[in-house]
């Protein structure tokens, strides 16, 4: 039986867990390969800041590496959306990573941000997370569903208290 079990997997291309494996959410960089890239996604995000910087850690998932977005639109924050190519995407490493607090905002980049210390805390952002190669999204936050279509919405806090 066992055998006809593995057998099986082999033939139908993976034994993941099937809710997490979500072939039609859209996001992240497929690459020159026509190979369907779907990445498992995260298990939770959590956040957290300290002078340094807001801290970023990654539970499961399946990326070696992910880009991170947030916005905040009751203040203009879209820059670091990492929806569209003129805003900033954040890459983190499998686990995560920390974001630096930006010194200017009208240059921030790649891994330093703008969002105000302790602001993502007062739940009014969304926030993203997709792998930085392969298919799938993931949405949290207030209005994620409106500001990131098409991502898969989570129940996950967007703040740490």
């Amino acid at each position: 039986m066992r055998r006809f079990f593995l057998f099986s997997c082999l033939f139908a291309f993976g034994c993941g867990d099937p809710a997490k494996d979500d072939t039609t959410s859209p996001g992240g960089d497929t690459g020159d390969s026509d190979v369907d890239t779907t990445i498992l996604g995260p298990d939770d995000v959590v956040m957290n800041d300290s002078d340094a910087g807001l801290s970023v850690e990654v539970i499961g998932g399946s990326a070696a590496s992910w880009h991170f977005g947030a916005i905040e639109p009751r203040v203009d924050l879209y820059e670091e959306g990492c929806r569209e190519a003129s805003e900033v995407c954040h890459t983190l490493d499998a686990n995560g990573g920390l974001l630096s607090w930006a010194s200017d905002c009208g240059s921030n980049s790649d891994g330093s941000t703008c969002i105000a210390q302790l602001y993502w805390r007062q739940g009014e952002m969304s926030f993203m997370i997709k792998p930085a190669t392969g298919l799938g999204c993931w949405a949290w936050g207030n209005d994620a569903a409106d500001l990131y279509p098409g991502c898969t919405i989570t129940n996950w806090e967007p703040d740490s208290y």
